[in-house]
Formats: C-alpha cells, sequence, structure tokens
C-alpha cells in the first residue's frame, strides 16, 4: 500500500464523499502499517499519527454527526492510540534525548548514559505483549469500516464544517493567548493538540496555491516546536517516575538542562504562532474557510 494517505478534498468530490474517504484511507492505511510490520516502532508511528488525523477529521466534521456517535468515534481512536502509546514512549523520549546537544561533558555524560537506559528497556519490550495489543488495534480497525456507515452526513455539510473548523480555530487562539499569560505544561499539551488539528484542516483543504502551502508549513513548524515540548515533559516525567537518575546532583543538573530547553522552545512557539493567529476568528472565517469551502459541492 502507498506510504501515505491522500489527506486533500479534490475539487470534483464532494465534502460528504470525502470525509468517508479519508477516514476510510486512513483507517486501512494503519492496517496496512500493523499487519505487515518490518519495524515495530516505525508501524506504531503511522498508527498512531493516523488516528489523531481521524480524530482531527471528526471534529471538523463534528456538527453534522449525531453527537453520541461522534463521542463513540472519537473515543475509540482516543483508545487505540492510547493502547499503542505505550509502545511507542520509550522512542520517542530516546528521540528527545538524541536532540540534545551540550558543550559541557559533564552533562552530555548524564544525558548519554540516560539514552543507553532507555536503549536497552526499548529492546526488552515485550513482544508478545505488543503483538497482543497490535492484534487488539487490528480488530477494533475493522469493526470501525463496518460501523462507518452508521455516520450520515447531510447531503449539504459546508455550514457543519463552517462551524467544526472555526471551533478548532477559535479555541486554538484562545490557548495560545492563555499560554502567552501563563506558559505551563498541561496548557501547552492542550495546545499543541489544536495545532495538530489546524494542520490537518490546512491538508484537507489545500488548494494548492503558494499562500495555502506556506500557510499550512508555518502550522507544521509550530506543531513540530510543540511536540518537541511535549518530549521534553514526557521524557522528564518518565525519568522521574523511572527513577533513572538516582544520584540528586546529576538530577537537578537534568532538571535545569530540560527546563532550559522547554523555554526556548516555547518562545520559539509564541513566534511562530503570531502569524497563524493574527485574524480573528470571522475574518479567519470569512478569509480562509469560506474561500475554500465555496470550491466544493
Amino acid at each position: 500500500m502507498k506510504d501515505m494517505v491522500n489527506l486533500k478534498i479534490q475539487e470534483n468530490e464532494s465534502l460528504k464523499v470525502g470525509f468517508y474517504r479519508i477516514f476510510s484511507e486512513l483507517v486501512r492505511y494503519s492496517l496496512d502499517k500493523l499487519t505487515n510490520i518490518e519495524q515495530y516502532d516505525y508501524a506504531i508511528h503511522e498508527a498512531r499519527k493516523s488516528f489523531k488525523r481521524i480524530r482531527s477529521l471528526l471534529r471538523i466534521y463534528k456538527p453534522a454527526i449525531d453527537e453520541l456517535l461522534f463521542e463513540e468515534f472519537n473515543i475509540l481512536f482516543r483508545d487505540l492510540g492510547r493502547t499503542l502509546s505505550q509502545f511507542r514512549d520509550l522512542d520517542s523520549i530516546t528521540e528527545c534525548l538524541s536532540k540534545i546537544k551540550l558543550k559541557n561533558e559533564n552533562k552530555n555524560e548524564i544525558i548519554n548514559t540516560l539514552k543507553i537506559q532507555i536503549d536497552n528497556m526499548r529492546f526488552n519490550n515485550d513482544i508478545d505483549q505488543m503483538n497482543k495489543a497490535i492484534n487488539e488495534v487490528i480488530d477494533n480497525l475493522n469493526n470501525s469500516l463496518i460501523n462507518l456507515n452508521k455516520i450520515e452526513l447531510p447531503d449539504d455539510c459546508k455550514p457543519y464544517i463552517k462551524k467544526g473548523i472555526k471551533k478548532i480555530y477559535d479555541i486554538g487562539r484562545s490557548q495560545y493567548y492563555k499560554n502567552l499569560l501563563e506558559t505551563n505544561d498541561i496548557l501547552m499539551h492542550e495546545w499543541r493538540k489544536k495545532v495538530k488539528q489546524l494542520w490537518d484542516v490546512s491538508l484537507i483543504f489545500n488548494d494548492g496555491s503558494p499562500e495555502d502551502e506556506t500557510y499550512a508549513e508555518e502550522i507544521h513548524t509550530l506543531s513540530t516546536l510543540l511536540g518537541d515540548y511535549h518530549d521534553l515533559v514526557l521524557t522528564f516525567d518518565f525519568v522521574y517516575n523511572e527513577q533513572l537518575i538516582l544520584d540528586e546532583e546529576s538530577f537537578i543538573k537534568f532538571k535545569k538542562i530540560l527546563i532550559k530547553r522547554k523555554d526556548k522552545l516555547a518562545r520559539q512557539s509564541f513566534e511562530q504562532a503570531q502569524n497563524i493567529y493574527k485574524l480573528s476568528v470571522e475574518d479567519y472565517i470569512k478569509k480562509i474557510i469560506m474561500n475554500k469551502l465555496v470550491r466544493y459541492v
């Protein structure tokens, strides 16, 4: 199967048909990765990424979907992601630590020692447990395709999609300003989720124009910065909970390294977000969304 899903709704494709196609392709892509595993970390990463995109798609169309059905599908894909996350987190932590390059040899030694410890834990992952979890996810994915026809969309989805996208932008913009006033890990995490959803919006309704491509890339860059911030939080929590650094002096140095990097990423995120959220909610809907939705049936 191809290595990516065409998220863009085509001009000769109705918004209604586009929903079912993108949902189905994302599920089948996940099934392909999880049933033909060459590398566990890659397969799990791709599947979880697809689950998040399905949840973004559901949020875009949420006003047109029965409330109970929305909750059913949204919770399903949230839980499927969580089922696999336990096998992905160690990879994210290793990648996070690999990005830390320090001039101080003593601090570098702390990071390198951690990487070795976590690499050993990765290699000791229980393959049988992992396969059991993957098989459970595969069964649920197949059922989601069978149950997809429960979602009955109206022929004219435009007014509903407008509301869905408006809410994604509105909440994300509010989270941005909240973090400017008081930055904390919980608020940054909530903001990150809305930025990812906005990025999916920019991919699904991308008309290929230079303006669209630039805007999508700006959101992607912000999403990456917030993803790196999230991985630092995940890394600190894991090292602390697993008591991987028992020496107090080394732990304090490690904590300071991560705080410094988090502060830098937060500043970069705020700078990157200025252009993304410069429009008011109403102006965003008027300029970005209405100009796009007019192209679709």
